[in-house]
């Protein structure tokens, strides 16, 4: 029975590490992937108060993206490139904005604040003005989410780290306990359980903490890992 017992948590132990293995790879090629369209999010003030200059002085605002496609940030470079290339295509501005969004869809301020200009210059509102105000919201946005990424970061990194540290002394204690008891046996291998599903509880936290950003799932698998391990390497 024990032997059949130790072969289930072997075998949920390298189930766990090699989930836990898959999803960290695929999360740091999300991050990479998104990454310049983060830093197009933090960009997007300056841009936008950029633009905004351009216009008040009298400028078209296809003139306007023309300049920051020249003198703006990097990240923002594919974007207006794309949005050029489809105006010259024949699109009209607020259209070729709409349409250069596909590689910005994750960025929904991005997208918010050029879908908003996009109808502002069909309306004939005062783009000037709708930019500005695009601005100083993206501003707020940006250090909000600097933040809660501030706050997330140290949320996950006392539960990952303490979680992991408190189950494995609370192993090595049960060990020097450990007798022929059928009772504690039993207690034991529910401990066993314990460590999975405070590792997961552990990670979860961190989840909502983040924001509830959909990547952070991908991690769900390392979180049972970092709670399950101690325990499992120490008891066996």
């Amino acid at each position: 029975m024990e032997g059949s017992e130790e072969m289930i948590w072997a075998t949920a132990f390298c189930l766990i590490l090699g989930f836990s293995v898959v999803g960290l790879i695929i999360f740091m090629w999300r991050y990479v992937t998104l990454r310049r369209v983060r830093k197009a999010e933090e960009d997007l003030p300056e841009v936008l108060h950029g633009i905004s200059a351009v216009v008040k002085k009298g400028y078209s605002i296809e003139y306007a993206i023309k300049e920051m496609y020249v003198n703006g940030p990097k990240s923002v470079k594919p974007y207006f490139k794309r949005v050029l290339k489809e105006v010259k295509d024949g699109l009209s501005v607020s259209e070729a904005l709409v349409k250069a969004l596909k590689d910005f869809k994750e960025s929904r301020s991005f997208s918010f604040s050029m879908s908003l200009i996009a109808k502002g210059i069909e309306q004939g509102s005062p783009i000037a003005d709708l930019l500005d105000f695009l601005a100083t919201s993206n501003r707020w946005l940006v250090s909000l989410n600097r933040e809660r990424r501030k706050r997330a970061l140290g949320i996950a990194a006392m539960n990952l780290t303490l979680t992991p540290l408190m189950l494995a002394i609370l192993s090595v204690v049960l060990v020097s306990m450990r007798t022929e008891s059928t009772l504690l046996f039993f207690f034991t291998e529910l401990f066993k359980l314990y460590g999975l599903m405070a590792g997961i509880a552990a990670f979860s936290l961190s989840y909502f903490a983040s924001g509830m950003s959909k990547d952070v799932l991908l991690l769900f698998p390392l979180g049972a890992l970092l709670g399950f391990a101690p325990v499992y390497l120490v008891i066996g």
